[in-house]
């Protein structure tokens, strides 16, 4: 019989996982920070169809890293936009330590005091340090919300989250980036912030969209605005080394 500690532990990594899938629709992509300066760029075709959606798998070793969620649409294609990204790649820095803090504390350290040092005081010790990350993250998410940071129904539910389900406080970072609505076009953005070999790749999915949707069309078959687009984002370059 598997005992109470393994099925604890299988329990979390199973639910951890879980808050790690995401399904995004064909005519979105997530945008994320890579290293310290660079951007990566994850158009819905890069990811496995499910359900009509597309399920991507996000790195379960980069809890800090944010993840934007955005929309492109592909008979207005949006090409010119350009904004500033520096202040979203450090919006939830802040909630970095506790995610980490939170993620050594059940994948690691409980484990290891639950089958190595079977001592209870130890795993209580383990258990009251895990519950303090998720408070203190509960606090920082109702302090943001005063400071106008975070929308206040969207903290005080990740609050009540956190201190039910320690999980939670692991993925918070991501958590609230994908909660964050972005008003701007997934294309411009993916053109102005990836690398010049990134953006080939991410503009050779987009295509792929853009051509299903010209050979499905049961209205017109010569769609002009499906092939204006098709032209318009074909012609996107970026320079070398950019």
């Amino acid at each position: 019989m598997i005992s109470g500690e393994v099925q604890l532990l299988t329990a979390a990594v199973l639910f951890y996982l879980y808050e790690s899938a995401i399904l995004i629709y064909v005519n979105e992509g997530l945008i994320f920070p890579r290293g310290n300066s660079k951007w990566e760029a994850k158009p819905a075709t890069r990811g496995t169809f499910f359900s009509g959606r597309y399920l991507f798998f996000l790195n379960i070793f980069t809890v800090h890293r944010p993840i934007y969620r955005l929309l492109w649409r592909s008979r207005e294609l949006a090409i010119n936009e350009t904004s500033d990204w520096s202040e979203l790649r450090i919006r939830y820095r802040t909630f970095a330590f506790v995610a980490y803090s939170s993620a050594i504390l059940i994948f690691v350290i409980l484990p290891a005091a639950l089958f190595f040092r079977r001592s209870d005081d130890v795993v209580l010790i383990v258990v009251a340090l895990i519950y303090t990350c998720s408070v203190i993250t509960a606090i920082q998410l109702l302090r943001s919300t005063r400071m106008g940071l975070i929308a206040a129904p969207i903290s005080r539910k990740l609050a009540l989250e956190c201190v039910f389900c320690p999980i939670v406080t692991v993925n918070i970072v991501r958590r609230l980036s994908l909660t964050t609505i972005i008003n701007k076009d997934f294309i411009a953005t993916s053109h102005q912030l990836l690398g010049s070999d990134a953006w080939i790749e991410c503009k050779k999915s987009l295509l792929t969209v853009i051509d299903f949707e010209i050979a499905e069309s049961e209205i017109d078959k010569n769609d002009e605005n499906l092939l204006y687009s098709r032209a318009k984002l074909l012609g996107l370059e970026k320079n070398v080394g950019e």
